[in-house]
């Protein structure tokens, strides 16, 4: 089926809240056009992204994201390398991924620190990851 679907977020779904908390949000920028005209190219992306396609290390949500802002033409040039440091560190260790991106990667969140300006310091302490 199609890639691109819309769906209420996960954190305002009570069915989910628990499970899925909003950890973070990132403005990756800001875009001038009409929100139909935004809608239509997101929609557009649905028939280079069929849920067919979907890989968790090559072709998840991360890399939807980053093809949508290339799209869009934000001015952040992609997501924070930070975001997808599991799946980078996953791809070395499956021999699908470069070692020097994810020591990159890794080295770019600041030792677990993000640098994002959002003020997440981590779960709960009762609250497993």
């Amino acid at each position: 089926g199609p890639g691109v679907i819309w769906h209420e977020p996960y954190y305002k779904d009570a069915r989910y809240e628990k499970r899925m908390p909003l950890r973070v949000q990132l403005l990756m920028g800001e875009v001038a056009s009409h929100p139909l005209s935004v809608h239509r190219v997101l929609r557009s992306l649905g028939s280079e992204w069929p849920s067919s396609s979907y890989d968790i290390l090559e072709r998840n949500c991360h890399h939807w994201c980053a093809a949508a802002i290339a799209e869009l033409r934000l001015e952040s040039a992609n997501i924070p390398r930070w975001l997808d440091r599991t799946g980078s560190v996953l791809r070395v260790l499956t021999g699908a991924g470069s070692h020097d991106a994810a020591l990159e990667a890794a080295s770019e969140c600041g030792g677990g620190k993000r640098d994002s300006g959002s003020s997440y310091d981590g779960p709960p302490e009762n609250e497993p990851l």
